[in-house]
């Protein structure tokens, strides 16, 4: 079951969303509030993003994404202190 009854699922393509799909469909009880964003750089940063989502209050994210992507954006979630 899920604990979180609130958070933000971040891909990077098509195949990130098929999967992350494919795992709240076999979920007996998703949780309330669900938002999806797809992973994009703005200015070459997520800064931008993550200020958006940080701005909402959303703290909790389920992120799929290359080895690649991962880096840079924790270094951003770094400097927001999320």
């Amino acid at each position: 079951s899920w604990q979180w009854t609130r958070f933000t699922i971040l891909y990077e393509n098509n195949d990130g969303l098929t999967r992350v799909q494919e795992v709240l469909k076999g979920s007996n009880e998703p949780p309330s509030q669900i938002t999806i964003r797809k992973l994009e750089l703005i200015n070459n940063d997520y800064l931008v993003l993550l200020k958006d989502l940080k701005d909402r209050g959303e703290d909790k994210f389920i992120i799929d994404c290359s080895i690649k992507t991962i880096k840079p954006f924790l270094h951003a979630a770094l400097k927001l202190k999320m």
